[in-house]
């Protein structure tokens, strides 16, 4: 697949989850063999970044709403598993040998490209005929050597695109709808994905999409943890409703 075709999927992918409050996928129910329920977790930096969607339709990174959401949201993991009762330790390049430190940038990306690619051929209907319907997604051994360190047996990722609406663009939007033309909004992709540390396995993969919280203020970004945590299979028995 060509890079423009990538992108052009990928956005196909935003569109239709953007269509639901939240979206959810359980690959707990296909690599639940996999899946520890104990055991230490290792939370990987969060992969955060919250824009302003201006009236041209170009999204520009906001530093302090990022930061402040990062913050809030680890705040929130940190609460969670407080109230599921497992274990999590939290990675802090830092305090990180050179290699390793590297190491973690690199599985940041990986883990990016390889969730891309699960929201292309799972939710936008682009099938991959090698799955035959399997959810067989992994980041290969880079996660081994982190959770090594940090005596982990699971690796978890969060990653987070969010975009606001400027009020010149809720302008350009109130405008453009008296002529029946509809103008796209600030948007919002997320997803989590539990890894096995030895295998680099994707034991389970949750997805949020736009309408579930405003991730800037705590208040929002707890409830953000919480419904893309609502299955995540560790500690207290998830719930499987949906």
């Amino acid at each position: 697949m060509t890079h423009f075709s990538r992108l052009g999927a990928l956005f196909a992918a935003c569109i239709m989850l953007a269509a639901c409050s939240h979206t959810r996928d359980f690959a707990s129910t296909v690599n639940t063999s996999r899946i520890q329920q104990s055991g230490k977790v290792l939370l990987m930096p969060l992969d955060v970044r919250l824009s302003l969607l201006t009236a041209s339709g170009v999204t520009e990174p906001n530093a302090t709403w990022t930061e402040d959401a990062k913050r809030h949201i680890q705040e929130a993991v940190l609460e969670y598993k407080d109230s599921k009762g497992f274990q999590v330790a939290m990675l802090d390049r830092s305090q990180l040998p050179a290699d390793l430190a590297t190491n973690s940038f690199e599985l940041e990306k990986l883990h990016r490209a390889v969730g891309n690619a699960i929201l292309i051929h799972k939710y936008a209907g682009l099938k991959l005929p090698t799955k035959k319907g399997k959810f067989d997604w992994t980041l290969g051994d880079a996660t081994k050597a982190l959770a090594a360190k940090y005596g982990a047996d699971q690796v978890l990722f969060i990653f987070v695109r969010d975009s606001y609406t400027s009020a010149g663009r809720m302008a350009l939007q109130f405008f453009a709808s008296m002529v029946g033309v509809g103008v796209q909004g600030g948007q919002t992709v997320a997803f989590a994905s539990l890894v096995d540390a030895k295998t680099g396995d994707v034991t389970w993969f949750n997805v949020l999409s736009s309408g579930f919280a405003d991730l800037r203020d705590m208040d929002g970004d707890r409830k953000f943890v919480h419904n893309l945590f609502d299955t995540l299979p560790v500690g207290t028995a998830p719930t499987t409703g949906r």
